[in-house]
């Protein structure tokens, strides 16, 4: 049970980062649905890249590499990959949903504010959630940007 508890306590990865924040601004809400080839098959689905604008495939990207268990993949969906950890988790299992997300812009870059929870269960059947709020970030076509900041990647995840 203490090894779930400490699983819980790093799930996701580990991440919490503070990176900036938008600001209150009312934004669209958006339905946040994980695609059938985020949670049908084995292989991860690509990375999303500048081409994805729609933030839906950094999510079932991210879901995809936590749920199989590729932590190292997972990293990479972060802006700063070295927030994110690559703890071995165990044998827990993990599973991601995501709550319906709110699109908002900001001065050249585009937020998605989303509500995940993260279950861990364990060998034993024990679970545990945790819920809180992810925020995902891209820069839309700001001439000089680079393809990493053209890309939809995750900013932060704050737990409850």
């Amino acid at each position: 049970m203490h090894k779930l508890a400490i699983v819980a306590a790093c799930i996701a990865l580990a991440a919490c980062s503070q990176g900036s924040e938008p600001a209150g601004q009312s934004g669209d809400m958006v339905e946040v649905t994980p695609t059938p080839e985020a949670t049908e098959t084995a292989s991860l689905p690509p990375l999303p890249g500048p081409a994805d604008t729609d933030p839906q495939a950094l999510l079932d990207y991210w879901k995809a590499a936590v749920e199989s268990g590729d932590y190292a993949a997972a990293a990479l969906a972060w802006h700063d990959p070295s927030l994110a950890g690559t703890e071995d988790y165990g044998q827990a299992t993990l599973r991601v949903t995501y709550g319906e997300g709110q699109l908002e812009g900001a001065a050249g870059s585009s937020y998605l504010i989303v509500p995940v929870t993260l279950s861990a269960t364990g060998p034993n059947g024990e679970s545990i959630d945790r819920t809180g709020m992810m925020t995902a970030k891209r820069v839309n076509n700001v001439p000089g940007a680079s393809e990493e900041q053209l890309s939809w990647r995750i900013r932060s995840l704050i737990w409850d």
